[in-house]
């Protein structure tokens, strides 16, 4: 972030990076995998009209994506309004990945298209709660010169993640219970606090009041002293 009044920049390290890549190819594998596998698999119906296979696949797909396109904005709104702070984003961020755990769980063992329709509905809320948070922390923790980086990591995690859990029920042979357990695992592993409350360190500071313009706005500079202690003009 950048201070007010000849302040420094405080950029992200290689570890903040790495997590926040990482928290994103969990989201995007719990994301795509069903979408591009098991909920196909789930619902096909080969034996007996196939037609109908597709056109339950098609609205169980489609009103989740409508749950998700009106939990995402509005989850991102009520977390802004939190009070600030580094972890403001974090009930969001652990609340919508066990919640999407929860729901794999339901939608794994779902045997009709009901059952599947509302479980992925509850997946798709809590994807789009999380992704609001994660998203929410490029702006809150990163200064303008790295958002760029950050976001493009969130797009490449995106293809990574849909090989990544295709690759392993396939390679694995695993099947829908089991690919599904798969991706309530990675969910559950994004709701780690490494991973949802990754933030940048801020140095140590102490503030110079010796100029007369200071006294509304100090002048912080890099230093020992713990948080930013005012020291006598």
């Amino acid at each position: 972030m950048t201070e007010v009044a000849g302040a420094r920049t405080v950029r992200a390290g290689a570890r903040w990076m790495s997590l926040f890549t990482l928290a994103w190819l969990a989201i995007w594998t719990v994301q795509l995998t069903p979408v591009q596998l098991l909920l196909p698999l789930q619902l096909d119906t080969p034996e007996d009209d196939w037609i109908r296979g597709v056109v339950s696949s098609g609205l169980v797909l489609g009103i989740g994506g409508l749950a998700g396109i009106v939990a995402g904005p509005a989850a991102g709104a009520l977390s802004d309004r939190a009070a600030a702070g580094r972890h403001r984003r974090r009930p969001w961020a652990v609340g919508g990945a066990l919640f999407t755990a929860a729901c794999l769980a339901l939608t794994g063992y779902a045997e009709n298209p009901w059952t599947v329709g509302a479980g992925w509905v509850g997946v798709s809320i809590g994807v789009a709660v999380s992704s609001a948070a994660f998203t929410a922390l490029i702006t809150d923790q990163l200064p303008t010169t790295q958002r760029g980086a950050a976001s493009a990591a969130v797009g490449s995690s995106q293809a990574v993640g849909i090989v990544v859990g295709v690759g392993l029920v396939v390679l694995l042979g695993l099947g829908i219970h089991e690919g599904y357990s798969c991706s309530r695992g990675s969910s559950r592993w994004s709701a780690r606090p490494p991973l949802c409350c990754c933030r940048i360190r801020r140095p140590r500071r102490r503030c110079d009041r010796s100029r007369s313009d200071d006294a509304v706005w100090p002048r912080c500079e890099i230093g020992t002293s713990p948080g930013c202690s005012l020291g006598a003009s």
